[in-house]
């Protein structure tokens, strides 16, 4: 009920409560949708690890990647 009232947060960040950056699914009611895009990157990851067959896509997270831990404070 708390992850319902207060919000998720962010999921690799600082912000314990509020919504997410990701306005596009339910940490709660998308579940399966989420955990099959895991899989789905986990196999991606596995067939080519660096992405180079990706290009886009490996541009595409650097830039979010880059975003998230420009706020992050790293200790």
């Amino acid at each position: 009920m708390d992850l319902r009232f207060r919000g998720p947060g962010e999921v690799l960040g600082t912000r314990q409560s509020g919504l997410p950056d990701f306005a596009l699914a339910s940490l709660i009611e998308d579940q399966e949708v989420l955990i099959l895009a895991r899989q789905a990157a986990t196999a991606l990851l596995q067939e080519d690890n660096s992405l180079n067959r990706w290009p886009r896509l490996a541009q595409e997270l650097k830039r979010r990647y880059d975003k998230l831990m420009a706020g992050a404070i790293m200790t």
